[in-house]
Parts: structure tokens; sequence; C-alpha cells
């Protein structure tokens, strides 16, 4: 599919995996900025030259929308897609599931703020 032929997509592109260079960032390194940047630490999958964290299933996506960007001036890539409307109650299902399993594995940098955007324990 030429980049001419490619349908736009109806809803906004959705991040499905994050890809960490191993030349730029150790593991801890990457789990930290998916943390700190607020995105789904469930599994780590490692290859030689990078470290990807799925953020949502490959089922999710329409077939052929994926794209690969940067963030910015950094090496951090981001595969992006168009979300298939069939499937994404059941996605968000999961994607709530790892979220809440991954919810303890690393504590984000600085204070752990609840729902409200306020402090956990803080009046309203």
């Amino acid at each position: 599919m030429t980049p001419s032929s490619r349908k736009k997509c109806a809803r906004s592109l959705v991040v499905q995996s994050l890809i960490f260079p191993k030349a730029d960032f150790a593991l801890y390194e990457a789990l930290e900025w998916i943390v700190g940047h607020k995105f789904v630490l469930s599994k780590i999958e490692e290859n030689t030259c990078s470290y990807r964290a799925r953020q949502w299933p490959v089922e999710a996506f329409v077939k052929g929308s994926f794209r690969t960007i940067r963030f910015g001036k950094s090496s951090i890539q981001a595969v992006v897609g168009c979300p298939r409307p069939a499937t994404s109650e059941a996605a968000v299902r999961r994607r709530k599931r790892m979220k809440r399993a991954a919810g303890s594995r690393l504590p984000a940098p600085g204070s752990r703020q609840g729902k409200s955007g306020t402090k956990k324990g803080a009046r309203r």
C-alpha cells in the first residue's frame, strides 16, 4: 500500500507499542520513561536492538493501518494505528486489566496521583 492510497482513519491514531533503542536506553530507563509518561507497563519484549512495550493488542487495530513515528527529537519510536470500532470495548477492558496488573510494579517518579488529579489522601 503506498502512502497516497492509505485511507484516513475515522478516529485519531492510537499508540500500539513503544520502541526504545538499546543504544540509548537501559531497560530500567525505558521502564521509568513508560511509567513517568503514564503509559501501560505490562510486559517488555526484548530483541537485539531494542525494547518494545505493547500498549494495545494488535487485534484491536485495522489491518494495514500501522505506522512508526518518532517522538520529537528523541530516539523513542511509537507504532501507531487506527483502532477497530468492533473490538474497541474488548480492547479497553484488556487495557484496564493490564494497567491494574502493572500498577504496583514500578512507582512513578515523584508523588503518586489519583484519578481526580489530586494527591492521594488530599481533600478536594
